[in-house]
């Protein structure tokens, strides 16, 4: 296998760039550590020639994706050069290049537009557009989860030459197989190194060369776990990924497997305990350690269970992981606090990049700071009650408020960006409401769609996009971040390792060391994966001392769906 990376060129009309945009947004994260590289027509310089900058990259492409719509076809630029050199490299003698149709939005008559499309397998399998599938984000995921598959085999060396459907890109079927027939090889899991390229059967139960290290004097960690360690292992589970998709995303990325192919119930314990029997049978339950606590190397019951089942020191959570190297070695360094795991840079920055652009400073009157607040959708804030309650007091004065967006430190460190201003709906802009005194929250409703505000000089960034609230409960000792605009000034970031002090016995307040100021009322709490977990609500004394105080997150998804209004 080459260590050169997989080149993606994603192909789409101009029209569809934000579509594209969210496509780009699932397959960046995973980019570094899956050994790809994803272009497009924006990775061409300013005063480029991207008539022939566009037929190099795509010369050099071993994955090309297509993203049709009747735009594709109308636009000069993907009908006129990007397509003719598409068809030219894919039809080539020899020609190693998968080409994938993903169909993004309506057309007529696909067929005459581009017959060669039919004989690829194009995505979603169905063959039903992206923009008519609901939810949007579950069809995204299919689509992701092929891509990935067909990455695998790329990087794995195996024909995967775009030409009859059938051998264009591998479906997840076929890479799961392997763990499901015992008539197949074990499907290779980039997450767990191999060593010296040895790979031994699941089913013998002998670990020592794949997903543990050979720790000298300890015996391999069994593939089965028992009945008490089930029970265990479920709770622990539940308490890292209190979210399905969280747990999709797990097996499919970490795994290589598809969840439905293991349970179709949406029942999270029922769930769990599948997983676990699933992974048993297989004997591959080190993979599915290894897999969750590289999704979630926080999570402490996670931790436990490793270390109480003699697997903690042997399991290999990454490519990069330091082995003892004899007697005494391990005693040379130590974990000090056992909920405070290592975090890669790269994803934590990118998901703070992402996270700052959705957070703004709430104003009024005359531009004067008067709190915090996010976007949980396109077009909808979330800040405090008490927040809004001082220009409700005064004859509802909304269309004197001002949100601004991006009001940040710029890279030169000494610069502060003016922002992108947007207003309150002239209508009716307070969704809902819970007083001071209860949940302390306002949902606002904005007139213009921020979310879809493009950010950046390169036109192929993803728009700025909203926050979606997490399910997962809060426990003591849980880090926490808050990005704020404490004192009205510019966007800053707190972090607490071990923020969260206690929770109320209603459930309806977290407590927290994480520091904050007037005016950061209304902010997103975070845990370290920028996961929003609270809504901050100011200080308070409880009885675990003087803290600050905020509102799970589920308490709020609650109350505004027994209003009607989910998010």
């Amino acid at each position: 296998m080459s260590d050169k990376p997989i080149s993606i060129y994603l192909s789409y009309a101009a029209e569809d760039k934000a579509l594209a945009g969210e496509l780009r947004a699932l397959l960046e994260p995973s980019a570094k550590r899956g050994g790809f590289t994803i272009r497009s027509e924006a990775s061409v310089p300013p005063g480029g020639a991207p008539k022939r900058e566009i037929p190099q990259m795509i010369a050099g492409a071993d994955l090309i994706l297509c993203l049709l719509s009747a735009a594709y076809f109308n636009d000069e630029r993907t009908s006129e050069l990007e397509l003719a050199e598409i068809e030219r490299r894919g039809k080539a003698a020899g020609a190693k290049v998968v080409v994938t149709p993903i169909y993004l939005r309506p057309m007529a008559a696909l067929d005459l537009a581009w017959p060669w499309a039919d004989e690829l397998k194009g995505l979603p399998s169905t063959k039903k557009e992206v923009t008519r599938s609901t939810p949007r984000e579950e069809v995204w995921q299919e689509i992701a989860t092929e891509i990935f598959a067909t990455i695998r085999k790329l990087r794995g060396g195996g024909d995967a030459a775009a030409a009859p459907k059938k051998e264009v890109a591998p479906s997840p079927v076929a890479a799961d197989s392997a763990g499901d027939s015992p008539d197949d090889a074990p499907a290779t899991n980039p997450a767990v190194p191999e060593k010296g390229g040895e790979q031994e059967s699941r089913r013998t139960g002998a670990w020592s060369k794949k997903g543990v290290s050979e720790a000298p004097g300890r015996e391999a960690v069994s593939g089965k776990v028992s009945k008490e360690q089930h029970k265990r292992l479920t709770e622990a589970l539940l308490d890292a990924f209190s979210d399905y998709d969280d747990l999709r995303m797990m097996l499919e990325h970490g795994l290589g497997v598809r969840l439905a192919r293991i349970v179709s119930d949406k029942g999270l314990e029922k769930v769990v305990f599948e997983i676990i029997e699933w992974a048993n049978k297989q004997d591959r339950i080190p993979e599915l350690l290894v897999a969750a606590r590289q999704a979630n190397p926080w999570n402490i019951k996670l931790l436990a269970f490793t270390e109480d089942i003699g697997a903690g020191p042997q399991l290999d959570v990454g490519a990069g992981a330091v082995r003892a190297r004899g007697p005494g070695f391990g005693n040379l360094e130590k974990i000090n606090r056992q909920r405070n795991g290592f975090l890669d840079p790269e994803p934590f920055m990118r998901e703070l990049a992402r996270r700052e652009g959705q957070v703004c400073l709430i104003e009024y009157p005359n531009g004067e700071a008067l709190g915090t607040g996010f976007l949980v959708g396109p077009d909808r804030v979330l800040t405090n009650a008490h927040v809004v309650d001082a220009f409700l007091s005064e004859g509802d004065a909304a269309d004197e408020v001002v949100l601004r967006f991006d009001h940040r430190v710029l890279r030169d460190g000494r610069t502060v960006g003016d922002g992108t201003v947007h207003r309150l709906s002239p209508e009716k802009w307070l969704l809902a409401r819970s007083p001071e005194d209860k949940l302390d929250y306002a949902l606002l409703q904005l007139q213009g769609r921020a979310g879809d505000d493009e950010l950046g000089a390169n036109k192929d960034v993803a728009p700025r996009g909203f926050i979606k609230p997490a399910t997962r409960k809060l426990t003591v000792g849980t880090p926490l971040l808050i990005l704020q605009h404490p004192g009205g000034q510019p966007l800053r970031l707190a972090i607490d390792t071990e923020g969260v002090v206690g929770l109320s016995p209603d459930g309806n307040l977290v407590w927290y060391a994480t520091n904050t100021l007037p005016g950061s009322s209304g902010s997103p709490c975070f845990d370290p994966k920028f996961q929003l977990v609270a809504l901050h609500h100011g200080a308070a004394t409880s009885t675990t001392g003087d803290q600050n105080e905020g509102i799970p997150i589920l308490q709020i998804l609650a109350d505004l769906k027994a209003k009607g209004i989910p998010l």
